[in-house]
This record gives C-alpha cells, structure tokens and sequence, in this order.
C-alpha cells in the first residue's frame, strides 16, 4: 500500500500532520513512504511489519528520534543519513545483508542504541549470521553506540563471557592454576579473588544497561499511548 495525505491524516484523526509527534503504523502492508515527510514534526515512529525495502521517504524527518522498523523487506539504509535526531533505531527482521551499509549511518552522532538481533521475538539479519563479530564490527564504524541488541559497549562483553565459561568449565584448582605446593598459593588465592570481584562488578553494570535499555522502551510507549490520547481528545 502508499501512503497518501489523505490516509495519514485518517491514521492520525489530526488534520494538521505537523502536530503529529508519535505515528504507529504498524501492520499495515505499506510498502512506499512519499508522504511520510508531511509529518514533518514526528519524533516517534513504528513502521514494523510491513513491506518496506526503500526509506528514502524518511529523510527528511529531522526531528525523528525513536524509529521502529523491524520485520519489514529493508537491504539499504539509504535515506537514514541525514536524520541527524535520531537515538534509537530498530532494524530487527530485516534483509540487511553488509555490515558496509552502516557507514550511512557514521554520520549520526546521536545514535546509540541499535537493534538487528531481538532475542525475543528472534527477529534478525543474514549478517548477524555472515559476521558473527558484527557487534565489534559496527562500534569502529559508529564509535557512539551504546547499546546493540540490548547488550552495552561500555565494558568488555566478551572477557566476561570468557572469564564466566572458565569459572564454569573448570574447578577452583585448575581455573586458578593453584597448586597446595605453590609457593605463591596466598597470591594467586588473592588474584582469584579480585577475578571473582571483577566479574561481581560486570555483572552489576550489565544489569544497569539492561534497566536503561529498558526505559527508553518504556518511555517510547508512554509518548505512543499520551498521544493516542490527544488524538483521541
């Protein structure tokens, strides 16, 4: 389906398409955004599962800030590059296929949370399966992301997966290489310890990024649901 004037203004009720700040069309089996660029003051959108593969229609949206366009046909970032407001970008449930189509995006500084990968609803892109370092891959070409599929760049992710699978995998003698004849047994039993400290402090901070991850979607959904109500109104 396109979108016309017409159409929004319907989904909307608002006459006006500059007083439009948050736009839900979700499942609507659209398929071309001409006329998107009338709600020129939209800071909230959700365009997921529909038919999308060209965003070109989207950029001249300066304001736009949250975008949800997962489960939709999208290969090219193409029309991303100029949305200079935007924070959060989910792209989850699409065809993007080359980690080279984020250079589009280099350009975005406000950007810090992206979404390609959801463990909920196992929603992906083949190069999150091509490029199994992709995660790294995209903090040298976007050095300002914070957060990519939930998990945080602000410490190393994979020595806590390592230092945990070797806490797993391994007893106490052998992860610590103790021996009861080591003349150094009360200094390495000391170097575990802050191992173990360590990791007690990733865990924390992990767990802070989950909760900040987490009200910025609560956040999106309370400024969806007040301006249904001013729709409403």
């Amino acid at each position: 389906m396109k979108l016309t004037v017409d159409y929004l203004k319907r989904e909307t009720r608002n006459f006006d398409l500059e007083c439009v700040f948050v736009l839900d069309l979700s499942n609507k089996d659209i398929d071309e955004l001409d006329q998107i660029s009338s709600c020129t003051n939209v800071e909230i959108i959700n365009l997921s599962k529909n038919n999308l593969s060209d965003l070109a229609g989207l950029k001249n949206l300066a304001n736009l800030q949250y975008a949800n366009l997962s489960n939709n046909k999208i290969t090219s970032l193409v029309g991303l590059e100029n949305l200079e407001s935007l924070k959060t970008l989910n792209l989850s449930g699409n065809n993007i296929q080359d980690i080279d189509q984020f250079f589009k995006l280099r350009d975005l500084k406000n950007l810090t949370c992206l979404i390609l990968n959801d463990s909920v609803t196992k929603a992906s892109n083949p190069v999150c399966k091509n490029q199994p370092l992709y995660r790294k891959s995209l903090k040298q070409i976007l050095p300002n992301l914070e957060l990519v599929d939930g998990q945080s760049y602000k410490l190393d992710v994979e020595i806590y997966t390592e230092e945990i699978s070797e806490s797993k995998d391994h007893d106490f003698l052998k992860n610590t290489n103790l021996s009861p004849n080591s003349n150094s047994w009360f200094d390495q039993l000391d170097n575990f310890s802050e191992k173990r400290a360590n990791i007690d402090k990733i865990t924390k901070c992990l767990e802070e990024e989950r909760q900040k991850f987490k009200k910025i979607y609560e956040e999106i959904l309370e400024s969806m649901e007040k301006s249904n109500q001013n729709q409403k109104i």
